[in-house]
């Protein structure tokens, strides 16, 4: 994990929304606030699962705030409602215990891959389970770690190539959770999400960790 980040990341988290297009404005506010919200409600108390539309904005979401891939959003509203509620319900109830079961759950929604997947999670539980996005991997993955991800040559670290594989999503998980406990240490408290935020602003940037 690159030392110059933890000095940073408040830093880059300010910068957030200069970063994202008006329009997007609505989408994050889902993503960041709403739907969150909504999981956490009384109503689906007690583990929450999220509605077919919520799936169909959090897709959006991330096509935005990523690679476009129109299919992705077809997939998804394809899904049944039920379905979606089922398929969310049974993974939030056990994605503390059980994170790479809770994805393989997930996962077997139409139009959701392993990205989206921690998407879903993610917004459970934003505190602890990062959103499996290019620029947090990438940051928290700059020199390689000890879990079997190799370093990229210098210059490219913010075009290393992701696999998106379960492996690379535990290797997150677990430097997202490294982290956080440095920056308790440190009297800072930071969210997974605000990692995610903040990284999401030093890659825009390319900023050299």
């Amino acid at each position: 994990m690159p030392s110059l980040l933890i000095e940073t990341l408040e830093s880059a988290l300010s910068r957030y929304p200069s970063h994202l297009p008006e329009s997007f404005g609505l989408l994050d506010d889902l993503r960041l606030s709403a739907i969150p919200e909504a999981i956490r409600s009384d109503k689906r108390k007690p583990h929450g699962w999220l509605e077919k539309v919520e799936l169909e904005s959090l897709v959006e979401w991330k096509l935005k705030h990523g690679k476009f891939r129109p299919n992705l959003a077809k997939l998804a509203a394809s899904n049944e409602p039920e379905t979606v509620r089922s398929a969310t319900k049974d993974a939030f109830a056990g994605a503390l215990a059980a994170i790479e079961k809770a994805m393989k759950t997930v996962s077997e929604l139409k139009g959701v891959g392993p990205a989206t997947a921690s998407l879903l999670l993610s917004e459970w539980n934003p505190d602890i389970i990062p959103f499996f996005s290019d620029e947090l991997f990438r940051a928290l993955h700059w020199h390689g770690t000890g879990d079997g991800i190799k370093s990229t040559p210098k210059g490219k670290e913010w075009e290393r190539k992701i696999g998106y594989t379960m492996k690379e999503y535990k290797s997150l998980v677990k430097q997202v959770g490294v982290l956080l406990e440095q920056l308790k240490r440190d009297g800072k408290q930071m969210k997974a999400i605000e990692l995610e935020m903040a990284a999401y602003v030093l890659g825009k940037e390319k900023i050299d960790l």
